[in-house]
């Protein structure tokens, strides 16, 4: 087995731990890919990726991870900001609700880590 698929399940691990969450998938088969108890398909590796916000390329990348570490916090700060534009004519209470589900969602996301 090459290297790089050798520290394949420590890069998902890290990227996720970046914030990264790539909710396509299970908890339970994350768990294993990340212990190296499973072995993804590409097709799920491709959700993967397409969940951190960086190409199937960069898993396998020999480049130093702070570069992907930043492209998934990239990707989180996008989405953010797309939804504090889509919030900018909603009112008060609406805004209310909608951060309020963001947050718990984070919650949840987190509590899975």
């Amino acid at each position: 087995m090459s290297p790089e698929l050798r520290a394949l399940p420590a890069r998902i691990r890290a990227l996720r731990a970046a914030g990264g969450n790539p909710g396509c998938m299970s908890r339970s088969y994350m768990s294993r890919i990340e212990s190296g108890a499973g072995t993804p398909s590409l097709a799920a590796l491709e959700r993967i990726a397409g969940a951190l916000g960086i190409e199937l390329h960069d898993m396998f990348s020999s480049e130093h991870p702070q570069r992907l570490l930043l492209a998934v916090a990239a990707a989180r700060d996008r989405f953010l900001m797309t939804v504090l534009r889509e919030m900018k004519p909603m009112t008060l209470p609406q805004r209310a609700r909608v951060l309020g589900t963001v947050w718990r969602i984070a919650g949840k996301f987190e509590e899975e880590r």
